[in-house]
């Protein structure tokens, strides 16, 4: 993450900020307009927060918060109060001053529940280099109708610890991308298994791809991802740097 200059999110206490602000149609204004025609009547005397900063902006971070929004209903009745996102909003200061020790002083006034730098996260966001990875459109699209694979690998491309249950007509670990003919043993992809067919505990995809249903299945979820060849498993481990 990297901090982004000259910005902070400031959640407000509830009291000081009023239906007429969350609700309005402004995305943006000046800590002076929200003092003068925003604020409750309480806090319109107030020489706190909204005077010290009356020159800088400010945007709101839920831009037009309706009051439905504030519970919601499960399907047995109960009902919970939601998040106060609508509290939370962007102060715009300028890019030169100390944002770390700033939120600090913010944090001091009576009118602010906490301050923090608005930090942004950044990924690398990079595709790996298996060659049918192109084929595999629910991992990304341009229509963002996916599970934004590239960014979930910045995180984690898999654990070895976490077994998966294949229940299919076999997986091929002879396949490069399952193990490359290793098998139930350590580092293996597939350790374990049984064939319902055969009797014996050789789980092996013996229709050799030509109408295989759970080598496919299985290299979704564990294929070796960045080596070069077929697809990339969703936590299949990673075999090169991206």
């Amino acid at each position: 993450m990297i901090l982004s200059k000259g910005e902070l999110i400031i959640k407000f206490k509830e009291e000081y900020i009023n239906t007429t602000t969350l609700e309005s149609n402004s995305a943006k204004f000046s800590c002076a307009q929200l003092q003068k025609k925003n604020l409750s009547k309480s806090v319109k005397k107030s020489i706190s927060f909204f005077s010290h900063f009356a020159n800088y902006k400010m945007r709101k971070i839920v831009k037009k918060h309706k009051s439905s929004y504030g519970k919601s209903t499960s399907r047995l009745g109960v009902i919970t109060k939601n998040s106060s996102f609508q509290y939370m909003m962007v102060l715009e200061v300028d890019k030169y001053n100390d944002i770390k020790e700033m939120f600090k002083q913010i944090e001091g006034y009576e009118e602010i529940e906490y301050a923090e730098p608005n930090y942004i996260l950044t990924t690398h966001d990079s595709p790996p280099n298996d060659t049918r990875y192109d084929l595999q459109d629910g991992y990304e699209q341009a229509t963002d109708n996916d599970i934004d694979a590239n960014r979930a690998w910045d995180f984690t491309t898999g654990n070895e610890g976490i077994k998966v249950g294949v229940i299919d007509n076999g997986v091929d670990y002879h396949n490069i991308d399952l193990g490359n003919g290793a098998f139930n043993t350590t580092g293996a992809k597939v350790r374990g298994g049984w064939d319902y067919i055969n009797g014996d505990n050789n789980p092996d995809d013996t229709d050799n791809g030509t109408s295989s249903h759970g080598t496919p299945v299985a290299g979704i979820i564990g294929a070796s991802r960045n080596n070069g060849v077929g697809v990339a498993g969703l936590a299949g481990g990673d075999e090169g740097n991206l």
